[in-house]
């Protein structure tokens, strides 16, 4: 099940676009005003007792949509739109990460345990980058699957 943390804020904030989804989709989804807040305050890292404050709901009344399908899922949907939004954002800055890091390893005065480190890091980028490749052909799947 999908949850949201009591006690720390310690997420990525959603895109500024993620409030206007959220409104546009709010009759689709049969959401409440209310739960639209409630996501994104939980999308952006919230804990559960900040968001109940924002939606000036209860802790409990938040527990019990998170038991809900509707309610779930968008949330789900808004915390994916944010990562795949940071994600780009990433993915733009990679390669003057990656310039920096060949600095580095051409530079002959760099330290051994610093060549380490940068390598480290490369693969590491390298990993991950393979990782979000996968996870976006298997929504693509997912997605076709649903459409068949």
């Amino acid at each position: 099940m999908l949850e949201a943390p009591r006690t720390s804020n310690h997420g990525l904030l959603p895109h500024p676009g993620v409030l206007t989804l959220l409104q546009i989709e709010m009759e689709e989804l049969e959401l409440k005003p209310t739960q639209l807040i409630a996501i994104a305050s939980l999308a952006k890292g919230s804990t559960i007792n900040r968001a109940a404050s924002d939606a000036g709901v209860n802790e409990r009344t938040i527990d019990r949509w998170l038991t809900q399908p509707a309610f779930r899922g968008e949330l789900r949907r808004v915390i994916t739109t944010a990562y795949k939004h940071h994600l780009t954002k990433l993915q733009g800055l990679l390669s003057k990460g990656i310039e920096r890091l060949e600095d580095i390893l051409d530079d002959p005065t760099t330290q051994p345990s610093d060549l380490i480190r940068t390598v480290h890091l490369l693969l590491g980028a390298c990993d991950r980058y393979q990782e979000s490749n996968l996870v976006e052909r298997i929504e693509d799947l997912e997605q076709e699957i649903n459409e068949s």
